[in-house]
């Protein structure tokens, strides 16, 4: 069996990463990101990746979409690029076409991590189970990960659209701030970069301050208002970690990603630890759960070779990749 050749892309709200691989091993050298704003669509994106790149023939290709993917199609959260099966394979020749969630593709992604793209919180005890992963950059998202019967299996999910919740009364108060710009306190209203900058407003107005935006936060976390902020979104970000710890059992381990996680991470500390296992008499149960950080930006492309190669594995002749 030759080693197939695979188109993999990466689509996010602003950025695009696209590669080609040899089975599933990506081939770094072809690597190449865009800014989403140069192009009308994904595939005018594709089309002038393809004409710069000298490729054998595509065999199968995965995209992954930062946006809910319904039958055949997928349309961005934040930003109005329609994707279709139909259209790229148009623009790919080849029907074999594969669309996931982009954190869909980042559960697929752990199979294939190594220690060198990850960045230990806390080592625990890992044991046999699931693992899951939690994105927070632009927006926020989970993808649990299964292995069933030696095939991992990823979720889709659109988590940060639910309701955010807690048990502390301070944070009420933070709930009903966020309600009035929204009407409706989602999870990414406070986990994600504009969150960051909204738990700042909160504080700041009662501090008759101005807010902080993300990466003012990061360029002086010591400040009042940045350590106050930190310590509210640490709070927040660990007793929702420890909640889908428990409703998936991620004994094998849970994984932060996203460019918000990796940028507060050496912020956590013990304020996340103590959120995290708030949780009574099942505090002990979930303490051995491993964290970790996921520091490599192009792991997404790794998860769709994954699946690609998963597939092509598993029914090389028949396979339609739907």
């Amino acid at each position: 069996m030759n080693t197939p050749c695979f188109l993999v892309a990466d689509v996010g709200g602003t950025y695009t990463r696209v590669a080609f691989t040899s089975g599933q091993t990506v081939r770094t050298k072809t690597i190449t990101r865009y800014v989403n704003d140069a192009y009308s669509s994904l595939e005018a994106l594709l089309e002038t990746y393809l004409q710069t790149h000298d490729w054998p023939e595509i065999e199968a290709a995965c995209v992954d979409i930062a946006g809910p993917v319904v039958d055949d199609s997928a349309q961005l959260t934040n930003r109005s690029w329609n994707i279709s099966r139909t259209k790229l394979s148009q623009i790919l020749k080849t029907e074999r076409i594969v669309l996931l969630n982009d954190l869909q593709a980042q559960g697929y992604a752990v199979a294939t991590l190594g220690p060198k793209s990850m960045t230990t919180l806390y080592s625990g005890t890992p044991r046999a189970g699931n693992r899951l992963v939690v994105n927070i950059g632009t927006g926020f998202n989970i993808a649990p990960v299964y292995d069933v019967q030696g095939q991992v299996f990823v979720a889709a999910a659109e988590a940060g659209h639910a309701s955010l919740g807690t048990q502390n009364k301070n944070h009420l108060d933070l709930i009903a701030f966020l309600t009035q710009d929204t009407g409706f306190a989602a999870i990414e209203e406070a986990l994600s970069a504009r969150g960051l900058t909204a738990i700042s407003a909160w504080h700041a107005q009662k501090r008759n301050a101005q807010p902080l935006t993300s990466m003012e936060i990061f360029q002086n976390p010591n400040s009042e208002l940045s350590q106050a902020t930190l310590d509210t979104f640490a709070t927040l970000l660990g007793q929702l970690c420890g909640d889908y710890a428990l409703e998936y059992l991620a004994f094998a381990g849970l994984f932060l990603t996203g460019g918000i996680a990796r940028a507060v991470a050496p912020h956590l500390g013990k304020k996340f630890r103590e959120a995290f296992l708030q949780k009574g008499r099942f505090s002990d149960f979930i303490a051995t759960i491993p964290i970790v950080v996921i520091q490599d930006d192009f792991t997404a492309l790794w998860g769709c070779a994954f699946y690609l190669n998963q597939l092509w594995r598993k029914n090389y002749d028949t396979v339609t990749l739907s």
